[in-house]
C-alpha cells in the first residue's frame, strides 16, 4: 500500500473511532475538555488558553471565551484609503488603469497578510472564530468587489457585530457597501429589477430553501430597489427615485416595503431563528439535535443575541460528546498548529497563499455560499495538508520555539493536543522535533 493510500486509510479509520466516542476516553477530562472546547471555540489547545481554563468548570470556562476583549481593528494604511471614483479613472490611459488595479490587488494581498497575521496572536479567539463564521455566512469577494476599504470595512461590520444582535447583524449587512456590490443591488431600480440580494437573503442569510417563493423573491427585490453604493463616498447611499414605492406582497403581507421592512419582516418568519441557530449549530457541533435546535432557536428569537445562543450551543451535551468528529478547516489546521507551537521563523506573508490553496481564500470565498467545506479534504487538498504540516514542522525549529516545544514535549504526551489518539507511532527516544512531525502528519492531526 502506498504512503498516500494508507494515510487516507488511517484519516478514514480515526473518524469511525471518533464517531463511536472511544477515542476520547485515554485522556484527563479536564484537559481533554480543555483541549475540545478550544479546538471548536478557538484555534487549539495552546499552552497559555489551557492554563487558563484548566480550573474552570464548563460554564466559566465558555463565559472566559465570551467575555475575552476583542481589540479594535488596525487596517493596512491602503486598505483606509477610499477608491478612485470610476468617473475619474474612465479618463486615464490604459497603463494607468492598469497600474492602479495593480496597486489595488496588492492592497488587498496586504489586507489577508494583516488578517492571518492577527490571528496568529490574537487573544480573543471565540470572537475572531465567529467573525470567520460570518464572513462564510454573508459572503463577498475582493475579486469582484475590487475595493481593499470596502472589504475591511465589512470586516469590521462583521467584526463588531460577531457576538452581538442578529437583527442588527443582518441589517448592517444588508446595507453593506460590498455586499451591496458583490450582490449586483447597485443595479437593482424600479424599472429594472436585480433579484440577487433578495435571492440570497432568503435562500442562504436567513430563512433557507423551502420557506419563501418566488413571489417572496420578486416583491423582497422590489423593497430593497434604490439601495446602492455612492460612486464618491463609497458609502451606502439611497436613491428614492430607483426604489420602487409601490405596494409589495411578502410572506402574504402587503405594504409599501423598504430595506429596514423587508428585514423586519424576515425576521418574524419562524424560519429565520431555526435557520441561523442551525447554520451556527453545525459551526460547533458535527450533527444537527433537531429538538434542541428548536429549543435555542425559541429563545433566540425574543432579542436575537448571538452570545447567548452561542452559549446555549457550547453547553450544550451534544457539543461536550462530539470530539474529534469535525475536520479543521484550513485557517484552523495552519493557523492552530503555529499559535500551538510557537514558531518565530513561520511569517503570515506566505500564509494567505497556503490557504488558498488549501481551500479557504480568506477575503475571496468561491461563490455566494462561500468555502466549500465539504471539499477540504478532497484527494487533492489532503495531499496539500500533509506537505503543509511539514512545512510547518521546518519553522518549529528556531529558539523562539523552544519554551513552546519543551512544555508540549516534556509536560505531556504529545498525541494528547490531536483531538483523537494518534496513529502513527514514535519512537521511544525520538527527539523533541520528530515527534511533532509525526503529530502535525497524522491524519489525526486533521481532527477537531
Amino acid at each position: 500500500m502506498s504512503v498516500r493510500a494508507l494515510w487516507a486509510f488511517s484519516f478514514c479509520v480515526l473518524l469511525a473511532l471518533a464517531g463511536t466516542g472511544l477515542a476520547s476516553t485515554a485522556f484527563a477530562l479536564e484537559f481533554q475538555e480543555a483541549r475540545h472546547l478550544l479546538l471548536r471555540a478557538g484555534f487549539g489547545p495552546e499552552r497559555r488558553m489551557v492554563e487558563a481554563l484548566a480550573p474552570l468548570n464548563r460554564q466559566d470556562a465558555v463565559e472566559l471565551l465570551l467575555g475575552e476583549p476583542a481589540p479594535a481593528l488596525a487596517f493596512p494604511a491602503c486598505a483606509q484609503v477610499p477608491a478612485v471614483p470610476q468617473k475619474l479613472r474612465s479618463k486615464w490611459s490604459r497603463d494607468e488603469r492598469r497600474a492602479y488595479r495593480k496597486v489595488q490587488r496588492q492592497c488587498g494581498g496586504k489586507l489577508k497578510e494583516w488578517y492571518t497575521a492577527r490571528l496568529l496572536v490574537g487573544k480573543s479567539v471565540l470572537h475572531e472564530q465567529m467573525t470567520l463564521f460570518w464572513h462564510n455566512h454573508f459572503t463577498s469577494s475582493l475579486r469582484k468587489v475590487r475595493d481593499p476599504q470596502l472589504i475591511a470595512n465589512q470586516h469590521r461590520m462583521l467584526y463588531e457585530g460577531a457576538l452581538g444582535h442578529f437583527d442588527e447583524l443582518l441589517l448592517a449587512a444588508v446595507r453593506d457597501p460590498a455586499l451591496l456590490l458583490y450582490l449586483d443591488n447597485v443595479n437593482n431600480r424600479k424599472r429594472k429589477p436585480n433579484e440577487n440580494l433578495a435571492r440570497e437573503l432568503l435562500e442562504l442569510f436567513t430563512m433557507g430553501e423551502g420557506h419563501y417563493s418566488e413571489q417572496d423573491i420578486r416583491e423582497s427585490a422590489r423593497a430593497l430597489t434604490g439601495l446602492a453604493v455612492d460612486p464618491v463616498s463609497r458609502a451606502t447611499r439611497f436613491y428614492r427615485k430607483r426604489h420602487d414605492n409601490g405596494v409589495k406582497t411578502i410572506f402574504g403581507s402587503a405594504g409599501r416595503y423598504d430595506s429596514r421592512q423587508l428585514v423586519d419582516l424576515i425576521l418574524r418568519q419562524p424560519a429565520t431563528a431555526e435557520y441561523i441557530t442551525r447554520e451556527l449549530w453545525l459551526n460547533f457541533v458535527s450533527e444537527p439535535d433537531e429538538m434542541q435546535i428548536r429549543q435555542l432557536a425559541s429563545e433566540f428569537k425574543h432579542d436575537w443575541d448571538i452570545a447567548q445562543l452561542v452559549r446555549g450551543i457550547l453547553l450544550s451535551e451534544a457539543f461536550w460528546r462530539d470530539q474529534g468528529r469535525m475536520v479543521k478547516s484550513p485557517v484552523e489546521l495552519v493557523i492552530g498548529s503555529v499559535r500551538l507551537f510557537g514558531s518565530g521563523t513561520m511569517l503570515s506573508k506566505g500564509l494567505p497563499g497556503l490557504l488558498r490553496r488549501m481551500g479557504q481564500d480568506l477575503f475571496d470565498p468561491p461563490n455566494v455560499k462561500g468555502w466549500a467545506v465539504d471539499e477540504w479534504i478532497g484527494p487533492s487538498r489532503m495531499l496539500i495538508r500533509v506537505v503543509a504540516g511539514e512545512r510547518l514542522v521546518r519553522g518549529f525549529s528556531d529558539e523562539a520555539s523552544a519554551p513552546q516545544l519543551a512544555y508540549l514535549c516534556a509536560e505531556r504526551d504529545m498525541a494528547d493536543f490531536g483531538a483523537v489518539p494518534s496513529v502513527v507511532a514514535t519512537e521511544p527516544d525520538s527527539d523533541c522535533q520528530q515527534r511533532i512531525e509525526a503529530l502535525v502528519t497524522d491524519p489525526a492531526w486533521q481532527l477537531k
